[in-house]
Formats: structure tokens, C-alpha cells, sequence
């Protein structure tokens, strides 16, 4: 069967929260993340200004009232007009801190990060408690690639104040770029203890505890965020992948059902559900999902394995057919689905087609010792044991371990009467692969062929031993046994042959009763 994978989604990989006055702003698909509302509230401003000579108050309430304007501009994203506004404020009172700060946010969006750097300066030179600022600067910090910067002004929002659960969340998304996962799941824990509604949080740990492998814990978390939100389609999604690593495909299929009621188009969920029904074997409801994911992802071809995968489990081989030929056409150099039609063409004993599909394979990956092997047995099948034998000879230069090449260059010698090296590569087999019971039962035979039937004995009940289903082992057995003068041994041979034998091999039972009787006699 195909090799499938799984598709996540990261859609919430912020650049970081930044703190503002800003109310309503969304979350998580900003450039900068969700906005923290501090609009500053200043009760005893008239005082202030009583205390002032008039220039100094008209300059004050002016910088005030611009202020309020662009915070008002920045709320509706136009930032260049935010920009504007608290530019005239900066220009009335050159100490207005707050004018500084919603500047530098405004930058921040527009992604102007030397600018933004330079607002947040004042505002740290201004106050230096300023936790904000220096969460703010960070993210601006990150964006431009200073990671160390970044990761002192988080830490400094964070000294000032420890229950900044937003500068823990942005430390710990910065931690995670770097690959820290520990330390961003201890920091996205600090931001829960500090804010336990904190669902980007949950959301994130969850993705941190599903890159460390820690599956349990991740769908703890991405239940949390559901609660939190019940509309979060990638929580839903991402759940899904975490429950079909740890194999609860039915719990994944049910959330990537969820997933897609949210987001009908979402083709990556379409892709997992259909992954897990295969796994569920649910093989029709598999197909559909595989042809609506390639629907909405016509590049996503290479899916079309899996849904060939699922056509051969249906026994819909020329469907399957046709799924690895559309592969093919649109990507010619896909050995995969060359090699998948090849197996299919030799189940249906078109061995012509499967030698050509296995040689277009050999083009495309010329070092595929698989290939070599498999096109051996096609030319094994059409009787050239020369070709088969220099197949499996290649496949054997390029995998010095590969038992089943060994097995099978056996089985050709064997056919051309080359006993010895029949025996030899068996052998060989056996060394590589001691539970391998079709070498025992390959060189079981051709000890009986050799008379030699004391080894073939012991060859054929390793076999069996190995693999009980090996029915025509026992048949084999027997005539061993009885050739060795084992009458009562090769009739029990013969007898465990007929009880397991399939009525396909009517000619066997038949002879195998006939033998029973004359051992046995009347």
C-alpha cells in the first residue's frame, strides 16, 4: 500500500501580541498577532493641565487629541493614517509617551521594524517600566532577525512584569522557531497559569507537545482550545493528526469531520480522514475522500497512490490502473506509481506490461534493487531465467541483504536444473533470514529432487514450524516420509495435508488419500 502522510496545519505560527490600545483586532491571522487593548486613562488630566501655562496645555491636549484619533484610524487598519495622526501628536509634545507607543504599534503593521524599533527606544527612554515597549520590541526584534534582542526584551517585559502572560506566549513562539520546544512549553504554561482562558496558548502547547512527540498531552491541549473556541477548525484538524499518530483513527476521523463542517474546502482534511478510513478499512469512503482531496488540490496528485491503494483492496484493478496511469501523466518520473501498476499487471499475468513498467522504474531510480527483483519474477514467470537470473543478480550487487533476491535466484536455477547453486543461494537466504519458511521449503525440494530426503525432512518442517499456512509443506513432507519408509509419519503428513488444503488443489488431495490408503492398507 502506498506510503500516506499526514498533513497539519500551523496557521498560527504569530509573530508575536502585541500589546496596544488598539480594541477588536483579530486573532491570530494578523501580521503581528492578537492585539492586548491598554488604552491609557489619565483621571486627573484636568489637574494636569490646571497646573500648565496655556501654550503648554494647548500642546498637551492637542497631543492627547490626536492621539485619540489615530488610535481611532489604527482601529479600522489605516495605519498610515494612524501614523499620521500620532506624528502631529509627537510634533505637539515631544514627551507624549503614549503617542510614541501607538506609533511604533502602527509601524509594527505595516511592517516598517526599524521605525517601530525607534518608537519603542523613546518609550523605554521615557519610562522604563514600560513592559509593553519592550514586548512590542521584540517582536519588531524578531521580525529582522536579531533573536537574541528579542529574546532579552521579552524577558525584560517579563521581569517587570511576571504575570505578562502575553510576553510569555510571544517568548515562547520565538523559543519554538529556535527549536527550544522545553522551554516554550514551560513559557506557554506561564502564560496559561496567568491567563487560563488563554486559548492561542493552549493551541500552541499543543503543537509543542505534538513535535515532541507527547500525543496525550497535545490533544489535552487542543481540547482545551476547543472548549475555548468550538469553532477553531485547525484545533479540530491538528487533533485529528494527533489521534491517527497514536492509532484512534475513529476519534480522527471524527474530528476531521468536524474540521471540515467548519471548512468544507479544506483539502489537507479530506486527505487525513481519508488516510484513516484506509486504516479503518473503510475503503469506500477512503476512494471518496481521496477523489474530493484531489479535487480540491489537483497538485496534490501523488495522493492518487493511496487512492489506487484503496481501488486494489476493493479489487478494482483497472481502476487502480487508471489511478496510477493518471499519476503518471502527471508526473512521468513517479517510480511509485510505475511500480504499483507493474504489481498490478502481474497479478493479472500480463507480464510484458509489468516488465515494461519495472524497466521505466529502473530508468527513473537506477540503483532500485526492489525493481530488479520484481522484474526478475516477470521474466521468471515468461520462462527467461537467463534475464530473471541477471535481475536478481543485480538487485543483489546493490543489496547484499536481500533474501527474497536470493530466494528467487534460487528458485530460477532450480528450474534450470542448477542444483547446487539453487542450494547455495537458499542457503544464503537462510543465513540472511532465518524465519524466511519459502527458502526452507525451496531447498526442501530440491534435497527431495536430489534424493536426499533426510534433509529435505528437516528442510520442510522448519517450514512448517515457521509458517503453519504452508499447506503443500505437508505435502510435500510426506512424500519424504514415505520415501524414507516412514509409513506411519508421511499417512499423518498426508492427513494434515488433506484437513488444510484448499479444494483448489483437488489433484494433491486426491493423491494424498490414494497414499493414505495404500500406507494404511485395507
Amino acid at each position: 500500500m502506498a506510503k500516506r502522510g499526514l498533513m497539519v496545519f500551523r496557521s498560527r505560527q504569530v509573530l508575536g501580541r502585541i500589546a496596544s490600545g488598539v480594541v477588536g483586532a483579530a486573532r491570530r491571522h494578523s501580521a503581528t498577532g492578537r492585539m492586548r487593548t491598554w488604552l491609557m486613562a489619565c483621571t486627573a488630566v484636568a489637574c494636569f493641565l490646571a497646573a500648565c501655562g496655556p501654550s503648554r496645555i494647548e500642546k498637551k491636549h492637542g497631543a492627547i487629541h490626536h492621539t485619540d484619533l489615530g488610535v481611532t484610524k489604527y482601529n479600522v487598519y489605516d495605519y498610515d493614517g494612524a501614523v499620521a495622526e500620532f506624528s502631529v501628536a509627537i510634533e505637539m509634545d515631544s514627551t507624549y509617551v503614549p503617542a510614541y507607543y501607538f506609533r511604533g504599534n502602527a509601524y509594527l503593521r505595516k511592517e516598517l521594524f526599524d521605525s517601530a524599533i525607534a518608537d519603542y527606544n523613546t518609550v523605554i527612554a521615557l519610562d522604563r517600566k514600560h513592559a509593553k515597549a519592550y514586548n512590542n520590541r521584540a517582536i519588531a526584534y524578531a521580525e529582522i532577525g536579531d533573536d537574541r534582542q528579542a529574546l532579552l526584551d521579552y524577558s525584560k517585559a517579563i521581569e517587570i512584569d511576571p504575570a505578562y502572560a502575553d510576553a510569555y506566549y510571544n517568548r515562547a513562539n520565538l523559543a519554538m522557531e529556535l527549536g527550544e520546544i522545553d522551554f516554550a512549553i514551560r513559557d506557554y504554561t506561564k502564560a496559561i497559569s496567568n491567563n487560563p482562558e488563554y486559548v492561542d496558548a493552549y493551541f500552541r502547547r499543543a503543537e509543542a507537545y505534538r513535535e515532541s512527540g507527547l500525543y496525550a498531552e497535545a490533544i489535552e491541549d487542543y481540547t482545551s482550545t476547543i472548549e475555548l473556541d468550538p469553532r477553531d477548525f485547525s484545533a479540530y484538524h491538528n487533533r485529528g493528526t494527533a489521534r491517527q499518530v497514536t492509532g484512534d483513527y475513529g476519534a480522527a476521523v471524527s474530528d476531521y469531520t468536524r474540521a471540515l463542517e467548519l471548512d468544507p474546502t479544506s483539502a489537507p482534511s479530506y486527505r487525513n480522514r481519508a488516510n484513516a478510513y484506509a486504516e479503518l478499512r473503510e475503503y469506500e469512503s477512503a476512494i471518496a475522500d481521496y477523489e474530493k482531496f484531489i479535487g480540491l488540490d489537483p497538485m496534490g496528485a501523488e495522493v492518487l497512490l493511496n487512492l489506487g491503494a484503496m481501488q486494489e483492496a476493493l479489487g478494482r484493478y483497472e481502476s487502480a490502473i487508471a489511478s496510477y496511469t493518471r499519476l503518471i501523466e502527471t508526473n512521468p518520473v513517479s517510480a511509485e506509481a510505475y511500480s504499483a501498476r507493474a504489481a498490478i499487471h502481474y497479478r493479472n499475468g500480463d507480464h510484458r506490461r509489468a516488465i515494461e513498467d519495472y524497466s521505466r522504474v529502473i530508468e527513473i531510480e537506477p540503483l532500485a534493487a526492489d525493481a530488479y527483483n520484481n522484474r526478475g519474477t516477470a521474466y521468471d514467470e515468461l520462462g527467461e531465467f537467463g534475464r530473471a537470473i541477471a535481475d536478481y543478480s543485480e538487485a543483489i550487487e546493490m543489496e547484499p541483504g536481500f533474501a527474497e533476491a536470493y530466494n528467487n535466484r534460487g528458485a530460477a536455477h532450480a528450474r534450470l536444473r542448477e542444483n547446487s547453486m539453487a542450494i547455495a543461494d537458499y542457503t544464503e537466504a537462510i543465513r540472511i533470514s532465518p524465519g524466511y519458511p519459502a527458502a526452507y521449503y525451496n531447498r526442501g525440494g530440491i534435497h527431495f529432487n536430489l534424493d536426499d530426503f533426510a534433509a529435505a525432512i528437516v528442510d520442510f518442517r522448519k517450514a512448517i514450524e515457521l509458517d503453519p499456512g504452508l499447506v503443500h509443506a505437508h505435502y510435500k513432507l510426506a512424500r519424504a516420509l514415505e520415501a524414507s519408509g516412514r509409513a506411519d509419519e508421511a499417512a499423518q503428513s498426508y492427513s494434515e495435508f488433506i484437513r488444510n488444503a484448499p479444494a483448489d488443489q483437488a489433484g494433491d488431495l486426491e493423491r494424498a488419500r490414494k497414499r493414505i490408503e495404500a500406507l494404511r492398507g485395507p
